[in-house]
């Protein structure tokens, strides 16, 4: 059981929301804070009874708080963490969900050293739906949580994080900022940028015919494109990287089918099948 006896977080869009959800079935004693910008956000947390404290300043939702959860876009977290920094609680625990690591972990560190501790948190999960309206309490249910601490991060309060995600339903990892981005580039951001150029690639005449196959393999391209534009441009280099191998694939695919060999068809085929089945 985590043991943070107050919890902030700032900005519950889907994964806020989740959190918030899940905290109240599964921590009830635990004392909610939140920041929301949007004042229909703030009436839904109300209704909802998903806090204890709707806050409408980033200053006092995290007055008094163990743990700061930042749910906003990556690229205005220092920003908050700036405006946050001289009302933290002194050893408060400062976390975020977003999924790339690096250049948060590169903006935040330095400034909340010696203030607060700074552990950066990726929960694998969502969907293509964003906004509170989407959260649900069992969002984590054996969910992949990564953990990117510091070398230099307390031991035991990576254990309460780690805890923390655990009871929210997660199974968690711990990787560094790098190869945290390098992973997701390659089994998250690269397969969203690929299942809306499968999209753009399709004629409309076609869609009157879709099935489930299709509309599996490109659901993620529904996902908010604002949010997804700062995720590619974030992790940049890396989903390069997995677009090269995709290339790389796309051109062999294309050349065993130029030549009709249907051994090397096969090959690919149950290369893939073998991979897939065992995740």
């Amino acid at each position: 059981m985590q043991n943070f006896n107050t919890i902030t977080v700032i900005a519950p869009g889907l994964l806020g929301g989740s959190i918030l959800k899940t905290l109240r079935k599964k921590s009830p004693q635990t004392r909610l804070k939140v920041y929301a910008r949007r004042e229909e956000t703030r009436l839904t947390i109300g209704e909802e009874q998903l806090a204890d404290d709707i806050c409408s300043t980033l200053e006092d939702s995290v007055k008094d708080s163990d743990l700061v959860i930042l749910c906003t876009p990556i690229q205005v977290m220092p920003e908050i963490v700036q405006q946050i920094l001289p009302v933290l609680k002194n050893g408060a625990v400062v976390t975020d969900v977003g999924s790339v690591k690096a250049p948060v972990h590169t903006a935040l560190s330095p400034v909340l050293k010696g203030k607060a501790h700074w552990i950066g948190s990726h929960p694998m999960a969502g969907g293509e739906n964003s906004g509170i309206e989407s959260a649900r309490d069992n969002l984590f249910d054996k969910a992949i949580t990564v953990l990117t601490p510091t070398p230099d991060a307390n031991g035991e309060t990576v254990n309460k994080l780690r805890s923390f995600w655990e009871m929210l339903g997660s199974k968690t990892i711990t990787l560094t900022p790098e190869i945290h981005d390098a992973y997701v580039a390659q089994i998250s951001h690269m397969p969203h940028l690929l299942a809306a150029i499968l999209v753009n690639a399709v004629s409309p005449e076609s869609l009157q015919v879709v099935g489930p196959g299709f509309r599996d393999t490109s659901r993620i391209a529904a996902g908010p494109p604002d949010m997804w534009v700062d995720i590619l441009k974030a992790n940049n280099k890396a989903v390069i990287s997995a677009l090269k191998k995709v290339q790389a694939e796309t051109q062999r695919a294309l050349e065993i089918l130029e030549q009709g060999d249907t051994g090397k068809l096969q090959s690919l085929l149950a290369d893939a099948c073998k991979k897939r089945r065992s995740i």
